[in-house]
């Protein structure tokens, strides 16, 4: 225990040097932090610290040198795809947009579709029955950052107001969890999921097709 405590204590003793190094350059340096006898130093602290001196010299790479890289590593998508990345450029038949032209303005303008009837009257008569089932809303982490909130508190109200035989989902997980509850309280119904990495499903009372979907 000693042993990886003093190891975390130079690896953050390095980096932190690194760092100021970097983000420093030109400027006087600060006191590096001396080497403490007692082994507090989380490894989330040096993780931190390492991470900020990956960004500080990704900064300090020419453009020319990192467009090269990241060039080559598309050429060699194997290389990446190791990695569990994808390297796309940024470029005007690219399905991804250039987020850098993208400005508030255009995020925040209002649009008209006068090719849609959406029916305003009736979206709000639905909103309204389905907010009959708030009360009955069961345990479920609504704040998970996958399929909670509003989506999943209006999910759990469709299949309610819907009863429906069955449902199939292609990847599971929150929504599945949420799904399988409102099933229980209609007390009928029939869910299907088709996930090979059923991990999030936990528990859930489902008909699990443990496959890829193009299987």
């Amino acid at each position: 225990m000693a042993a990886r405590g003093l190891s975390y204590r130079v690896q953050e003793a390095t980096a932190w040097g690194l760092a100021n190094i970097i983000q420093n350059h030109g400027r006087p340096r600060r006191a590096a932090p001396t080497v403490r006898s007692t082994a507090l130093h989380s490894p989330n602290r040096v993780k931190s610290l390492l991470d900020r001196t990956a960004l500080a010299l990704f900064r300090t790479l020419p453009t020319r040198a990192a467009h090269h890289l990241l060039f080559l590593a598309q050429s060699r998508p194997d290389i990446a795809d190791r990695w569990g990345y994808h390297i796309r450029p940024i470029h005007y038949y690219e399905p991804l947009p250039d987020f850098r032209s993208i400005t508030t303005e255009q995020i925040n303008q209002r649009r008209t579709y006068p090719g849609i009837d959406f029916r305003w009257d009736q979206q709000l008569a639905l909103v309204n029955e389905l907010a009959t089932y708030r009360d009955e809303l069961p345990e479920f982490d609504f704040g998970n950052e996958y399929f909670g909130g509003l989506d999943a508190a209006v999910y759990y109200a469709l299949i309610r107001h819907l009863q429906p035989q069955r449902i199939i989902e292609i990847g599971g997980g929150y929504s599945t969890q949420i799904a399988a509850k409102a099933l229980a309280a209609n007390r009928k119904g029939k869910l299907t999921c088709i996930e090979p990495y059923p991990e999030r499903l936990n528990g859930s009372n489902v008909d699990l097709i443990q496959k890829r979907v193009e299987e």
